[in-house]
């Protein structure tokens, strides 16, 4: 199976703000914990209240037996959701360098997911299959290039016992990025694994009835999130500032952006000089 894809190179100052947000909170409860050891293989060591951290690697280098494997996992779970498989690669801890959001500064640099970018085009849906074979949960989460999907920054799934798959759509074509993390049993992050991903992409073309119910569905969900984001603030902004200021920010929010800034000012500033209502989400 061919090895494709471009490896991420990402500086910290663009970094994927839901991912940069995971591993910096993980981070730092990382940085308490301090229990970086050794080299041999082990289990994970876990510490109550803190995220999984291996201590060393829980698993040896896969093998090009067990590559193989993985490569047939990875390909059987992407083509039995439909499609044929048009990419494949192998993503590796091992290629992560600095500067990237995978690989922090906690005790010595840590590598704690892989990245990967994947060419995608217009009026497509493909369907990424993530195959390990280690002891781990994974999270996957693929972040879009702008306008690549009209309506959705991205697509979030899951997986356990070796085997994660989603499916994504495109309106345009671009590039989508996939970053896997390996969890604990109980969904932590683990630092310090040695994190070996075989990835298989299918794709199939849209037609331009599903394609608009797509978008139409698309559409219906970016607005859900985004109403139930709008909640989370106001509901943040009346615990701390009281009702009536969360209620003034939500007005200022309903304004176009060239209005936002003056009505923000006018709720007042903190002693920084910045406005205290929360940026509009849409």
């Amino acid at each position: 199976m061919a090895i494709q894809g471009t490896l991420v190179q990402r500086p910290w100052a663009q970094p994927l703000a839901g991912i940069a947000t995971l591993l910096f909170a993980a981070a730092s409860l990382a940085l308490v914990a301090g229990c970086f050891g050794a080299t041999a293989y082990g289990p994970a060591t876990t510490n109550p209240g803190l995220p999984v951290v291996s201590q060393t690697p829980s698993h040896p280098p896969t093998t090009p037996a067990e590559w193989s494997k993985l490569d047939a996992r990875a390909k059987e779970a992407a083509e039995r959701a439909g499609g044929n498989v048009t990419t494949s690669f192998h993503a590796l801890g091992a290629e992560m360098t600095a500067p990237s959001p995978c690989v922090m500064a906690i005790n010595g640099m840590k590598t704690v997911c892989v990245a990967r970018d994947v060419t995608v085009e217009a009026n497509h849906c493909y369907i990424m299959a993530v195959a390990w074979g280690f002891a781990a949960k994974a999270s996957v989460q693929v972040t879009f290039d702008k306008g690549v999907n009209q309506s959705l920054g991205g697509k979030n799934f899951e997986g356990d016992a070796g085997i994660a798959s989603g499916t994504f759509c495109t309106d345009a074509d671009g590039k989508a990025t996939v970053h896997v993390m390996a969890l604990g049993p109980e969904r932590e992050l683990l630092f310090n694994e040695l994190l070996e991903y075989s990835v298989a992409v299918a794709s199939r073309t849209e037609t331009a009835i599903e394609s608009a119910a797509r978008r139409s569905s698309d559409a219906a969900k970016a607005d859900a999130a985004a109403a139930q984001i709008e909640n989370n603030i106001f509901m943040s902004e009346s615990r701390q500032h009281g009702m009536a200021f969360a209620r003034g920010c939500e007005r200022c929010r309903k304004l176009d952006a060239s209005q936002f800034e003056a009505c923000a000012q006018s709720m007042g500033m903190d002693r920084f000089g910045r406005v205290q209502c929360h940026f509009p989400v849409r």
